[in-house]
């Protein structure tokens, strides 16, 4: 019960649309390398931050 709280409520939406994420990601490799590009710029800028 507790667990459901957590959970948004469109749950069924969420899963439905990362089926459809992957589905998409698999079709055009673009995509995941765009993705890769992304997580690379973040983590060097991540490395240069003043912490």
């Amino acid at each position: 019960m507790f667990l459901n709280n957590l959970l948004p409520n469109n749950l069924k939406e969420v899963i439905e649309m990362k089926k459809e994420t992957q589905k998409l990601t698999k079709l055009d490799l673009r995509i995941t390398e765009f993705q890769d590009s992304l997580r690379k710029k973040y983590a060097e800028n991540n490395k240069k931050a003043k912490k």
